[in-house]
């Protein structure tokens, strides 16, 4: 969450609840890595694969912020939320494996190829400061925390979340290579 937009809610006087996620699923939707699946059999991110990320589905994300919409008492509270799981790749690997019924490996993006997709899809030096944030990341071996622990959020706001094996498979479809048409 921006921190000059949480100060803006404070000090407003309009109640507010803030949810914070961590890193969505749907991210992995994305050209840098959905591509790389279907083709290469292979989940591809800019994480090292040691870096542990819990990766939370937009859907839980909108059921949390239900839950807390329905508790007025939570008023001026702040959840940081991710998945129930803090996955390294090898363990990302693994679910997309589970899911879609064949063995999928884990592939650390390098930052540097990472960028230029983001520069195919949004212009020439739209990937520079992430590509930059990665390799910072990459060259020290330190990653931001990226997983919260979920049971007390869970005790205030109970819901149901996804476990990542789940979110694959309910996104089966764009990880799963197109049968192509016999000839006819």
């Amino acid at each position: 969450m921006r921190l000059d937009t949480a100060a803006y809610l404070r000090d407003s006087g309009v109640p507010h609840i803030i949810i914070q996620p961590t890193a969505y699923a749907e991210n992995l939707l994305g050209p840098w890595t959905a591509p790389f699946v279907v083709a290469e059999d292979k989940v591809a991110y800019p994480n090292l694969p040691e870096a542990r990320v819990g990766w939370i589905a937009s859907d839980d994300v909108g059921a949390l912020m239900v839950a807390a919409l329905e508790r007025p008492g939570l008023a001026g509270s702040s959840f940081a939320v991710s998945g129930l799981e803090n996955a390294s790749g090898p363990e990302l690997a693994a679910a997309f494996s589970d899911a879609l019924g064949r063995t999928i490996r884990y592939h650390p993006l390098p930052p540097r190829e990472f960028g230029a997709i983001l520069d195919s899809l949004f212009g020439p030096g739209a990937g520079t400061a992430a590509a930059a944030q990665y390799e910072r990341a990459w060259e020290s071996g330190e990653f931001p925390a990226m997983h919260v622990d979920m049971a007390p959020v869970l005790a205030t706001l109970p819901v149901r979340m996804r476990t990542l094996r789940e979110w694959v498979a309910e996104h089966a479809a764009a990880f799963t290579p197109v049968a192509s048409a016999a000839p006819g």
